[in-house]
């Protein structure tokens, strides 16, 4: 039986709160704004696996790539940290031995366009789908470092009446704060007879 992170009340209602331990769906197979390209020896980080690292002289050369065959406009690097786990973000880690960049996150302009609307790829949609992709490396960072969790919600009597789960964040009131919300709806909706 999993042990409760936490546990809080609320209207007689008991909210657990667990680490998702199963395995939960990876956000990059979800509908992305961002494709990830990255080589790594021990790990299948990448999103287009039709390229590999023996392909190209260096990152520049990639990028220079995603930009001519990918159309690539907004594009971002990806760097790995490797120590007893794995943690993945768009900004170098201080520690050299252990993190390394692993290859780069784009959009297109096609991408951009579909995701903001219009037919102009203005300076604000680029810096907005930026901020998409540094959320989307998030994410996955969430993911890949088991970030996940899910709660459960029981009446006075034991009985399990909700529960979800699959939550990334490394923020564990994020999750409290959603189970709350659904704690107080169902603290207000009759009960079927």
């Amino acid at each position: 039986m999993d042990e409760a992170i936490r546990t809080i009340t609320i209207n007689s209602r008991k909210i657990e709160i667990f680490a998702d331990d199963t395995d939960g769906l990876n956000p990059r197979e979800n509908d992305n704004l961002g494709t990830m390209v990255c080589f790594h020896g021990s790990y299948d980080l990448s999103d287009n696996r039709k390229y590999n690292s023996s392909m190209f002289n260096g990152w520049e050369e990639l990028k220079k790539h995603l930009i001519k065959e990918e159309k690539a406009v907004v594009i971002l690097p990806l760097y790995l940290y490797d120590h007893s786990g794995i943690t993945m973000r768009t900004t170098p880690f201080s520690c050299p031995w252990d993190s390394g960049q692993v290859g780069y996150v784009y959009a297109t302009k096609k991408d951009i366009i579909e995701n903001y609307g219009g037919i102009n790829l203005t300076q604000k949609k680029r810096d907005k789908a930026e901020e998409l992709l540094i959320a989307e490396t998030k994410t996955y960072d969430h993911y890949i470092t088991g970030s996940c969790y899910r709660y459960k919600i029981t009446d006075k009597n034991g009985d399990e009446i909700d529960s979800c789960g699959g939550f990334l964040t490394d923020n564990i009131d994020d999750v409290i704060t959603e189970a709350k919300i659904y704690a107080e709806l169902l603290s207000i909706i009759p009960k079927r007879k």
